[in-house]
């Protein structure tokens, strides 16, 4: 008997331990993947990517910042959040609207150079930056999830005011599957373009592979707890934040973009994201280029494809 209470003794106590440790693990992945507040250098890091392309001398920050007329609008969220973004209304006037949406871990100002280049083709540009980034309010980033509404709230606003605009959604990254995410919903035919540069099926997909690149940890148990304490502290689950599941939906033309050494949002994503829409559709394969690095990359030819499908459907 009192072999067997020491046996139920200490495996409580080795349980207790273990259910601590997950715990432990679980809160520090929270902290590291979706706590707004938490750096995310260890991700940045291990996912950088080294450039040797010669860049044009052209200063797009500076442009956007100093030379493009931008203003920064602060508009309520539909959960309560003061969220930023940037506004360049374009000299030409006209009816044509690009929203930029930017990556994670980033902020509006990192979309200069594709503002400058929406700019001289005669739209008006809107960056938002997404909640928990830059100077919107969040304590958690949203995949995408949450964001796909913040952006929809955007579309409204532009509708409301200009019955006849012409909207286009742009995002890389994390913004890319935002927009992904937000062609699924019932968008107005306002919107005649959806152009995503290296978007993840989904958060769920996309965490995987990140704990198997950066730790070598399987998806059991750490991206199951994860995903259950991202549904109690942000509201949303990994499994439902899926671009994939929303372009099966969308009914709005969609420019895929990935480059083939992308080691962030794995280039296979691409395939499965381009075979699941069942919208008109087209992409484009950047050789050679790591995460968000197509335009760096390969600039001229980047620049004139977008330019082709916007004369296509942008207008």
């Amino acid at each position: 008997m009192k072999r067997s209470r020491k046996i139920v003794v200490r495996g409580g106590i080795m349980g207790a331990l273990l259910l601590g440790a997950v715990w432990t693990a679980t809160d520090y992945f929270y902290r590291l993947a979706i706590d707004a507040t938490t750096s995310k250098k260890i991700v940045s890091n291990g996912n950088a990517v080294v450039l040797t392309v010669k860049r044009d001398a052209f200063d797009y920050k500076k442009w956007m910042v100093t030379k493009s007329g931008m203003r920064n609008v602060y508009t309520t969220s539909w959960d309560g959040l003061r969220l930023h973004r940037y506004e360049i209304r374009n000299k030409a006037e006209g009816n044509r609207y690009a929203i930029l949406i930017h990556g994670y871990d980033s902020n509006g100002i990192s979309m200069a150079e594709q503002a400058k280049y929406f700019y001289d083709l005669g739209y008006h540009v809107i960056v938002p930056e997404l909640r928990g980034h830059g100077g919107s309010e969040g304590t958690y980033i949203g995949m995408g999830w949450h964001d796909r509404l913040d952006v929809l709230q955007i579309v409204e606003e532009i509708v409301s005011r200009e019955k006849e605009a012409k909207i286009v959604l742009y995002g890389i990254s994390m913004g890319a599957a935002t927009v992904l995410m937000a062609s699924g919903e019932p968008l107005p035919s306002n919107v005649v373009a959806v152009i995503e540069d290296c978007g993840y099926t989904s958060a769920w997909e996309e965490f995987e592979y990140q704990l198997h690149h950066l730790f070598s940890l399987p998806a059991v148990p750490l991206l199951y707890t994860t995903d259950w304490m991202t549904r109690h502290r942000a509201g949303y689950g990994f499994s439902e934040a899926s671009a994939i599941a929303q372009v099966r939906k969308s009914v709005t033309p969609t420019l895929f973009i990935h480059g083939t050494e992308d080691t962030f949002v794995p280039f296979s994503m691409l395939g499965r994201l381009y075979e699941a829409c069942n919208a008109p559709k087209e992409k484009f394969v950047v050789e050679g280029a790591g995460h968000a690095q197509s335009m760096e990359k390969h600039p001229e030819a980047y620049k004139e494809e977008l330019g082709r499908f916007l004369r296509k459907y942008g207008r």
